[in-house]
């Protein structure tokens, strides 16, 4: 790997990746770009490349579905002086083959609890994002799923993170939830206040906070906020900012969506090489591992 870019960014923050799943599908890059001080990235915008330094870098936020791999590497993480930070997506859409390419549900959930017991819970955020209607998963049956799942993990993590998919503002993904003759669909307004009604019980009684990613309908009245899953105030909190780095990172990330409360970071993702094959991503290439 070399550093071709036209100028080089020095980010205290990482997003590793709202692109891509790096900690399943691009392990090797990522640990490569470690070992060189950085990556070059790509704007699949205007085409532009940067060379992201990693000499600043105090925060790496690692987005994954599948975070297994990254657990023999996270000392040599850490000696690059970054301190990983997890969203990690435990959903359960097997028995409707959504999210093919990933392992067993109970791998999945193991690798959250080890993460968990080395950061400590307000380190490992879950997030059930995002909560698919179709034939089979109606609001009562993702409720059904989400208390299955909240049983086993609120011991292991502060927070819960959760968007209603968005369908038809992606065309790729579109098509493909089409394809999958599943009756997908997007949630209407007065569906999404019954699962926040049904959800808050449960929440209390874990003990956790929820939230939504990306959303503008208002759920504060169930006690659901709209988060911030990149947060300079919650590093600073965590000790993993100090205040200077914290306010230098405070403003909310222009690059982000109008309802988007995260603040600022560097993405190192790409487009297209997440190869989990999930029918609703926007992001993948649309195919699966075998």
């Amino acid at each position: 790997m070399s550093a071709p870019a036209v100028s080089t960014v020095y980010p205290l923050v990482l997003s590793a990746s709202r692109s891509t799943d790096i900690p399943a599908c691009r392990l090797d890059w990522f640990l490569s770009a470690l070992d060189q001080g950085g990556c070059t990235w790509r704007n699949p915008f205007n085409g532009r490349t940067v060379w992201v330094s990693f000499a600043r870098a105090r925060v790496i936020v690692f987005w994954s579905k599948n975070a297994a791999p990254l657990l023999p590497h996270l000392s040599r993480i850490e000696r690059a002086g970054l301190a990983p930070f997890f969203q990690l997506t435990v959903n359960d859409y097997r028995a409707e083959g959504f999210e093919p390419g990933l392992p067993r549900l109970d791998q999945r959930i193991a690798a959250f609890r080890e993460l968990a017991g080395r950061y400590g819970k307000e380190r490992v955020v879950w997030r059930f994002d995002p909560l698919l209607l179709s034939d089979t998963t109606p609001v009562e049956e993702l409720l059904r799923r989400v208390t299955v799942l909240g049983e086993s993990l609120h011991p292991f993590t502060s927070r819960l993170v959760f968007s209603f998919a968005d369908l038809n503002a992606y065309p790729r993904a579109a098509r493909r939830c089409a394809a999958a003759q599943a009756g997908l669909r997007e949630f209407e307004t007065e569906e999404q206040d019954l699962f926040a009604a049904a959800l808050a019980p449960h929440l209390a009684r874990w003990g956790i906070h929820a939230a939504t990613c990306g959303e503008t309908h208002d759920l504060s009245k169930y006690g659901i906020v709209q988060n911030a899953c990149v947060d300079a105030r919650t590093f600073l909190r965590l000790g993993l900012l100090t205040h200077e780095e914290a306010s230098a990172v405070a403003k909310k990330d222009p690059g982000q969506r109008r309802a988007c409360g995260c603040t600022v970071s560097k993405d190192i993702g790409a487009y297209r090489t997440c190869t989990l094959g999930c029918v609703y991503c926007y992001a993948s290439n649309g195919s699966a591992k075998t």
